[in-house]
């Protein structure tokens, strides 16, 4: 299956993520719910929890079944987070990407290591998801 969100955007948020003359243009939350494409599989990642505090705040949700943690940092556009494996809790996955700034359409792009049980091939893949 092909993705069907457009690799220009995702070329485009890799210039753009580095320009200092863009800073503090980044979403202020990633709350909701993503349309995320990771390796040729569509799946829902929900973001439903976002701390406050520090310069990067601590994201939770849920990745179709598996538990989610990591941060966001809203005056840089970048996100990492954890996929847990719902049957063990182990690790399974990292993601890695940056946010598109506040347009039509919010983009978020990156690579994810699959690299514990559970995780699929072992490997580093990209990602790319939309908020809804």
């Amino acid at each position: 299956m092909k993705s069907i969100i457009p690799t220009s955007a995702c070329l485009a948020l890799a210039i753009s993520g580095g320009s200092a003359t863009a800073a503090n243009n980044w979403p202020a939350k990633v709350v909701g719910t993503w349309n995320m494409t990771a390796n040729q599989s569509t799946v829902a990642l929900d973001i439903t929890e976002q701390g406050t505090t520090g310069p990067c705040h601590t994201i939770g949700g849920t990745f179709a079944t598996d538990d989610i943690g990591g941060y966001y940092c809203p005056d840089s556009g970048r996100i990492s987070f954890f996929r847990y494996n719902s049957s063990n809790g182990v690790s399974s996955q990292s993601y890695t990407g940056n946010l598109s700034q506040p347009g039509s359409t919010v983009y978020m792009c990156g690579t994810f290591e699959a690299d514990g049980p559970g995780g699929g091939v072992p490997g580093e893949y990209s990602f790319v998801a939309t908020l809804e």
